[in-house]
């Protein structure tokens, strides 16, 4: 279990300082992913992660994960990350590490939105394209892996969990009256419906785009 976090920031004024957001995301986030605490930011984007080292134990697949113009975080297990390797290598691709993060982030560079066709496994993950400056979310087909979101003409925030949003002060506090039904009903509630109502959580196998100037769009 590993834990990702993310602040966008569409207003041009900082009226906070967006590091220390993005760090107490990631501490709410410690219990997912107790061996190491990352966070990559640039300009308006700032993005978190808590691993659970499984796969690779080095430093190298730390995230989030940059690899040329690119940025992952990343919370799963890509079960034929071997095969997608190898496949990878004999495209021309590098690796530096053994796990399944960098192959998954390469993945992504060759298959591009259609990378999800070619993933066995149980994920939720956030990759952003730095050159054409847009994020692309994903969450496997059988909802394994949460992943939950908030837009706003400000802010755009993501996470592993519902808490670690509500945390950040940036959202509307009010329930979902719906979905606490749902909730009482089921146990859960029904993606795309949170118990926040302004908080929606990625339905399982949908992809979701953002680009840097708000455009929101959903597959």
């Amino acid at each position: 279990m590993r834990g990702i976090n993310g602040l966008i920031i569409f207003d041009k004024v900082k009226r906070f300082d967006p590091y220390q957001v993005i760090k107490k995301m990631n501490n709410s986030l410690r219990h997912r992913g107790p061996d190491h605490d990352g966070v990559w930011f640039k300009e308006n984007v700032f993005i978190g992660h808590r691993r659970l080292s499984i796969i690779d134990l080095s430093e190298k697949s730390n995230q989030p994960m940059k690899i040329d113009n690119h940025v992952i975080t990343f919370n799963g297990e890509i079960y034929n990350y071997i095969e997608l390797r190898t496949f990878l290598q004999n495209k021309g691709f590098k690796f530096t590490s053994s796990g399944d993060t960098e192959v998954l982030i390469n993945a992504y560079k060759y298959f591009g939105v259609n990378v999800c066709k070619y993933l066995n496994g149980m994920f939720a993950f956030a990759i952003l394209d730095l050159q054409k400056k847009r994020f692309f979310f994903a969450r496997d087909p059988s909802g394994q892996k949460p992943l939950y979101y908030f837009k706003n003409e400000n802010y755009f925030l993501f996470s592993s969990e519902l808490k670690s949003i509500i945390q950040t002060k940036l959202v509307n506090f009010k329930l979902d009256l719906q979905a606490v039904n749902q909730y009482l009903a089921y146990g859960h509630t029904i993606s795309p419906r949170s118990m926040i109502k302004s908080v929606k959580k990625l339905e399982p196998g949908t992809y979701l785009e953002l680009d840097l100037i708000k455009k929101l769009s959903k597959k």
